[in-house]
C-alpha cells in the first residue's frame, strides 16, 4: 500500500526541496501545504515535478500561526486532501518542511508494514502533562496571533494586557471551559497515522475547531485527545518517548527559546545511527550537511 506525506512548510527552500526529492518514489504520494503568506516559496514548487511519486500542491491555503488554531486547519486540510484522493494510504505522516528522512524509502515502508495498523502518536501521560494539557484548553487563549513579538510587535504589545487579564480571572474564579467529564491530552505535533485514523479526524473537523479554538497551542493536543477517546487508542505504537512515539528524531535538549535544536554538520554520526525514521530541524544553514544527506539517501542534488 501506498503512503502519503503531509507536509507543512513556509520557509527553507534548499530543505523543502531535499525532502521532496527523498520522498519521490512510486510508492508515496506528496501532499504540500505552503503558508499563504509565502508566495516566493510556493511559486518556486508550483510547477515541482516529481519523477515517481504523486505531488499535489494545495492550492487552498491558511497562513498559520503559532499557538493558534490555523495550524490545525493547515493540518486538516492536508489530511483532507489525501482523502480526497480515494486512495486508502497505508499510512500518513505529517511532516514539517524542515525535516528529512533519516532512512530510506525501503527502510521506512519495511518499518511501517512491519507494524501496520500502530498509530505513530505521541501522548504525554505524566502528571505535569496533563495539568498543561487542562490549563492550555479549559481557558480562553484570546488573540493567538498577535503571541509572537517579532512578526505582531505591536499587535502583541496591545492585546498582551487583555489576553492577561481574561486568564488570571479565570485562574480566580476557577472558570473551565468544559467540564471534568472532558479529559485533554499532549503531545508532539508530528504524527504516522492509519487511514481509519486520518478519517476520523477529518470527520470530527467542525467538533476539533470548536473545542480547541481558544487553545493555546491546539496542535500539540487535538489528535491526542481524540485518539485517546476513540478505538484507536489501544492501537498506539508506543507510551514511551516522543522520539519512540512518533519515530522522529528531536532534539530539544539543545534547543533555545521554546524551539527544537538545529542540527549542524557535527551531527551527522547521530543522525546516522539515529533509529528512527525521521529527524528535525534542518536549515539550509548547514550546507555541508544537506549534501552530506543527499549522498546518504542516495539522490541525486538538484
Amino acid at each position: 500500500m501506498k503512503h502519503a506525506y503531509l507536509i507543512l512548510a513556509h520557509h527553507e527552500p534548499e530543505v523543502l526541496q531535499l525532502l521532496l526529492t527523498s520522498l519521490d518514489d512510486a510508492r508515496n504520494d506528496i501532499f504540500l501545504h505552503i503558508d499563504r503568506r509565502s508566495k516566493r516559496l510556493f511559486a518556486r514548487f508550483e510547477k515541482w515535478q516529481p519523477q515517481s511519486a504523486g505531488f499535489f500542491l494545495l492550492e487552498e491555503r491558511e497562513a498559520p500561526a503559532w499557538g493558534h488554531i490555523s495550524i490545525v486547519r493547515a493540518e486538516l486540510r492536508l489530511f483532507s486532501a489525501a482523502l480526497a484522493q480515494g486512495e486508502e494510504y497505508a499510512y500518513y505522516h505529517l511532516l514539517s518542511g524542515m525535516d528529512l528522512p533519516l532512512k530510506s524509502q525501503d527502510e521506512i515502508h519495511d518499518f511501517f508494514d512491519a507494524h501496520q495498523g500502530k498509530e505513530f502518536v505521541h501522548c504525554d501521560f505524566a502528571e505535569s502533562a496533563m495539568h498543561i494539557a487542562n490549563k492550555r484548553v479549559n481557558r480562553h487563549y484570546l488573540f493567538l496571533r498577535s503571541l509572537c513579538k517579532r512578526t505582531t510587535p505591536t499587535m502583541h504589545l496591545l492585546t498582551t494586557p487583555f489576553r492577561k487579564v481574561v486568564l488570571g480571572i479565570e485562574k480566580v474564579t476557577h472558570y473551565n471551559r468544559f467540564s471534568s467529564e472532558h479529559t485533554f491530552y499532549y503531545g508532539s505535533q508530528w504524527v504516522s497515522v492509519t487511514h481509519g485514523f486520518c478519517k476520523y479526524l477529518v470527520e470530527h473537523s467542525s467538533e476539533i475547531e470548536k473545542m480547541f479554538r481558544y487553545t493555546l497551542c491546539p496542535d500539540e493536543h487535538y489528535k491526542q485527545t481524540l485518539i485517546m477517546a476513540s478505538p484507536f487508542a489501544k492501537h498506539l505504537y508506543s507510551k514511551d518517548c516522543s522520539a519512540e512515539c512518533t519515530q522522529r528524531f528531536i532534539d530539544w535538549k539543545r534547543g533555545k527559546h521554546g524551539h527544537p535544536h538545529t542540527f549542524e554538520l557535527a551531527d551527522y554520526e547521530q543522525l546516522v545511527q539515529s533509529p528512527y525514521m525521521f529527524a528535525r530541524k534542518f536549515s539550509a544553514s548547514q550546507p555541508q550537511l544537506l549534501q552530506l544527506w543527499y549522498k546518504k539517501l542516495g539522490i541525486k542534488q538538484q
